[in-house]
């Protein structure tokens, strides 16, 4: 079997989808059913660059993908009348169209197709409804979809009836554990015991933050032992207002616990003396 990986994104690639293509790439280049492999990318990209020489891996460029631009790119036409792929796989849920070769996308970014519009910008809702119809429109076209959790396959049939059996579950799977104790990064205070909360990510409202925020203040009504928590991440783009906003919910969340504490202690005191 041969297969094309078209790569269309707008010019960029996050270390998430980087990584996923590092490991995936080599995998399917061992599977005794696979010939030979076609990895597109935008030339801005120097994908040769990215990942290991693969003898039976070939690497070529194509146009960065523009919205709603169904139009193959002359180059990329030919190399692959040339390769004459059995199956092309597109990593994100974008449409693409060459000859009747099956189509086969994956849906990796959730954000535009189950929360477009929570907490963004208006710029980033635009972008968020953008890729909602870029998406649904390439799953529709597509004759096989992957999905990288369950949580996707059943939004997929409950919000836009695509047939279940169109839908392949596939997770990303972990790297092999490494055997060496994990070390607290220098940023966290010595004094901190090693009871809290640490999460690593883009700060971005479809993340849901806040929601650790409501989590750590429920807790802390019923316990005097309060969880401490490490956000670890940069702000994406447009979301300094979420940003902000974070940061607001933990000034006024260290107020309240610092009032509820002197409360605890006065009663602590009176009960003492009573």
């Amino acid at each position: 079997m041969k297969v094309a990986i078209i790569n269309l994104t707008g010019g960029g690639l996050s270390g998430g989808y980087r990584k996923y293509l590092s490991n995936m790439i080599p995998r399917m280049a061992t599977h005794p059913d696979i010939e030979t492999i076609l990895c597109a990318f935008p030339d801005s990209l120097n994908a040769r660059k990215l990942f290991k020489s693969i003898s039976n891996v070939q690497f070529i460029s194509c146009l960065s993908y523009r919205f709603m631009n169904y139009h193959i790119d002359r180059e990329l036409s030919k190399n692959l009348k040339r390769f004459s792929p059995d199956v092309i796989f597109i990593p994100i849920a974008r449409y693409f169209r060459f000859n009747d070769v099956p189509l086969v996308n994956m849906v990796q970014n959730m954000e535009p197709l189950a929360l477009p519009f929570r907490n963004n910008s208006f710029k980033q809702k635009t972008k968020n409804l953008a890729r909602w119809m870029v998406a649904k429109h390439s799953l529709m076209k597509s004759q096989k979809v992957i999905a990288i959790s369950k949580f996707v396959r059943d939004f997929l049939v409950e919000h836009w009836d695509i047939p279940k059996d169109k839908i392949s579950l596939i997770y990303y799977g972990m790297d092999s554990p490494i055997n060496e104790l994990g070390q607290k990064p220098k940023i966290i205070p010595e004094k901190w015991p090693n009871k809290f909360i640490f999460t690593a990510g883009s700060i971005r409202p479809a993340r849901g933050l806040e929601d650790i925020f409501f989590a750590i203040k429920h807790l802390s009504d019923y316990s005097f032992d309060t969880l401490r928590l490490v956000i670890a991440g940069k702000r994406e783009g447009a979301n300094e207002t979420y940003q902000k906003k974070l940061i607001n919910m933990v000034q006024k969340f260290k107020k309240a616990q610092i009032k509820r504490v002197r409360q605890i202690r006065k009663a602590q005191i009176s009960r003492k003396y009573c």
